[in-house]
Parts: C-alpha cells; sequence; structure tokens
C-alpha cells in the first residue's frame, strides 16, 4: 500500500540526506559556490515537481521516486539556505528572534496553503476524491514554490566567499568527513557530556519527524480520514507549530537550551502516551491531540534551528 511507504521513504531519505550533510558543509566553508549550488537545487527541486502533478493509481510508485529525489534535493536546498542564516547578526538574542520569526512565517504560509487547498477541493465537490486533491496541492505547490524560489535566488539572495581555505592536501569531497571523524573523536575523548547530548538531539530530532509519519499512517489507514479530513488535521498541527515557536521563544529566556529542549520532549512523550491510551477510534480526540503534538512539533522545530545557528 502506498501508505506503508511513508516510513521507508523516511528512513531512505534521513540515511542519504546525512551523507550529504559533509560535503555540504565543505561546499559552505570551502567554497564560494554556494549561491550556485542553491540555485541549481532549486531549479532541479522545481523540475521534479512537476511530473508529480500527475499522480493516479497508476503512477504512485513512479511518483513516490520521484518524491524521494526531491527530498533530498530538498536537503541539499535547506543546508545552503540556512547557511546564510548565521550571517545575518552576531547578536545571539536578535538571532533568536529572527529564528522564531522565520519559522512562524513558515509554519503560517503551510496554514494559508492547506487552508487554499482545502477551500478549493471542498467548493469543487471532492471532499471524497483524494486524487483530485492530490493533483489540486501538488499543482499549487509548483507554482508558488517555483514562482517565490525563482525570485528569492535571483534577486534576493547573494553570493558569499568561502568562510576558509581548502587545507593544502585536502579534498573537497572528503574533507568534511576527516573534519566529523577529527571532532568526534575529540569530543569522545575530552567533551563525553557533549558527545551524549548531541547524541540524545539526533535521536530525538529522528523521533520528532517519525512521529509525523506515524500520526499519517494512522489516521488514514486505522481512523480511515479522507484527504480533506487529513488536511484539517495538519492545518490543526500547522496552527497549534505558531503558538509552539512561540512557545519555544519565552522558554529559551526564561531556561537554558538544553532545559527547554528537555521540557519540549518530555510533553512530547507525555502527549503520545496519552494519545495511545485514550484515542480509540476517535475523531474529535485525535484532533485535539494534534494540535498538541503542533505546539511541541513548533517549540522542537525552533529549538533544532536555534542549535543549529550556534
Amino acid at each position: 500500500r502506498p501508505s506503508s511507504f511513508l516510513a521507508l521513504y523516511n528512513v531512505i531519505v534521513g540515511l542519504a540526506s546525512s551523507a550529504l550533510l559533509p560535503l555540504l558543509g565543505a561546499i559552505v566553508d570551502h567554497t564560494p559556490r554556494r549561491l550556485k549550488v542553491a540555485r541549481i537545487s532549486a531549479i532541479s527541486y522545481c523540475i521534479l515537481l512537476f511530473p508529480m502533478t500527475f499522480i493516479s493509481q497508476a503512477t504512485w510508485f513512479a511518483v513516490a521516486i520521484l518524491l524521494i529525489l526531491s527530498a533530498l534535493i530538498g536537503w541539499i536546498h535547506s543546508g545552503m539556505s540556512f547557511a546564510y542564516l548565521p550571517e545575518m547578526s552576531d547578536d545571539k538574542k536578535t538571532l533568536e528572534r529572527l529564528n522564531t520569526s522565520f519559522t512562524v512565517i513558515q509554519f503560517t504560509t503551510n496554514v494559508i496553503y492547506i487552508v487554499v487547498v482545502v477551500g478549493i477541493a471542498a467548493g469543487a465537490g471532492w471532499m471524497d476524491n483524494s486524487l483530485a486533491t492530490a493533483r489540486l496541492a501538488q499543482s499549487i505547490n509548483f507554482v508558488i514554490t517555483t514562482a517565490f524560489w525563482g525570485s528569492a535566488w535571483s534577486k534576493l539572495m547573494g553570493p558569499r566567499p568561502a568562510m576558509s581555505q581548502l587545507p593544502t592536501g585536502k579534498h573537497l569531497l572528503t574533507v568534511g568527513f576527516r573534519t566529523i571523524y577529527r571532532t568526534s573523536i575529540d569530543v569522545a575523548k575530552h567533551h563525553r557530556a557533549l558527545g551524549w547530548f548531541y547524541g540524545a538531539l539526533a535521536f530525538s530530532e529522528s523521533a520528532t519527524q517519525a512521529l509525523l509519519i506515524i500520526i499519517t499512517t494512522y489516521s488514514i489507514d486505522l481512523l480511515n480520514f479522507s484527504s480533506i479530513q487529513a488536511g484539517i488535521m495538519y492545518l490543526i498541527v500547522l496552527l497549534s507549530s505558531v503558538l509552539g515557536c512561540y512557545i519555544s521563544e519565552l522558554s529559551l529566556r526564561l531556561l537554558s537550551p538544553r532545559r527547554s529542549n528537555q521540557l519540549c520532549l518530555g510533553f512530547t512523550a507525555l502527549f503520545t502516551a496519552l494519545a495511545a491510551a485514550f484515542v480509540k477510534g476517535s475523531h474529535a480526540l485525535f484532533y485535539i491531540f494534534a494540535s498538541f503534538w503542533g505546539v511541541c512539533g513548533g517549540w522542537k522545530y525552533t529549538i533544532g534551528k536555534w542549535y543549529s545557528d550556534i
């Protein structure tokens, strides 16, 4: 079943994108090609979006392959984009505020997107037509992404010089992996607490992303959500995520980032355990817990971006 592909998709994209990160870091650190790579990845991503608008029962597997490729290219694009963020200010408080604002804008635009898709689908009488809704959503995604990314990378974002010279005798393809190896050895020998912390952070990030996949599969396969109901669920999650972004910013003012992260993970585990105990086929209860997961997701996402900027 296509829905069973979601977990495998998450694993493939996670492993492949992790393998690409050292190379992306080397490009940002040692070359002035950041803008070029970002533009190529943006163009490639938009090209892959177009054929996915023709999804059907006969083409879903091909579309799934394109989805994996687009996700990997999307990670490359995100890596190049996020590299600009720490350079916007040297003040950590300003970066925290910018980070929260960008995350709120991101979740808010997602909310607008879902409202538009669900509204058009409902107006066209496609409440029970998942295929037509999927094609509509992908078509809007292609048009909007192409327009905004085209404008951003052609007019707004500029070239950046290399942050440091490539060490003599080192190759760009391997220098990132060598740096990670040396850093890992140093952390293991002299900073074990830091190693445990970032290990826990990596596992918690993976678990948080996997939770969305599980929620989607559960709602479709066990609760029999239609595409419109699934859209409403995502709308609730995204609206709640905006609140989570502000909770994250508040917690960073009152607590250390480590304590804020622990508190977020604790609430996520609590709400998930309660959902497992009390959601017995109830759509209403699932919507309620979706709002809780959305708050925790927005909170965790903002904390994660904060860690990536330090």
